[in-house]
């Protein structure tokens, strides 16, 4: 916090002992007013933060580097303009671009959808990528509410899988 809201509560707080007829209760309530304030001014600077240190063209250096995606794949449709919310298909490289990161279609064991919900939530699914990298043995993607959703999904990526396996015959 700045020295001056510490400044203007302290003087408030003093104010409020130096006068005779002001109880506790109202000390409280203006200390509590002060802080919440602050709080709230934190708060928004944070925003504008992280708003500002958000790369804003990581999409354009992935089109650089891999070219025109041969297809795309939307994890949600509400935010598929988000570079977090795609699955780029790169045939010729034989690739996915998940979450801005390639990953080969020859580390791929298995493409599988599932509920991360408990039975007391609404449901919540997720594609699960089973890979064979160490570090990264299986990849969680979250896609909404919709099972028929997370299917498609699961299919699309299953499609060119299967262009792999017919490639390599």
């Amino acid at each position: 916090m700045k020295k001056r809201t510490i400044l203007q509560a302290l003087a408030i707080a003093l104010l409020v002992l130096f006068i005779g007829g002001v109880n506790v209760v109202s000390l409280t309530i203006v200390l509590v007013g002060e802080f919440l304030l602050a709080v709230y001014a934190y708060k928004q600077k944070v925003k504008q933060e992280d708003r500002t240190e958000e790369p804003l063209t990581p999409a354009l250096e992935l089109l650089d580097l891999h070219g025109d995606p041969d297809d795309i794949i939307l994890l949600d449709a509400v935010r598929g303009n988000e570079l977090d919310h795609q699955i780029l298909v790169y045939q010729e490289q034989r690739c996915f671009v998940i979450e801005g990161r390639p990953l080969r279609w020859q580390d791929i064991r298995s493409v599988t959808f599932n509920n991360k919900a408990t039975p007391y939530e609404i449901p919540s699914y997720q594609v699960v990528i089973a890979t064979t990298l160490r570090d990264h043995p299986f990849i969680h993607l979250s896609v909404g509410q919709d099972i028929n959703w997370a299917r498609d999904i699961v299919m699309e990526m299953e499609k060119w899988l299967v262009v792999e396996e017919k490639d390599k015959r």
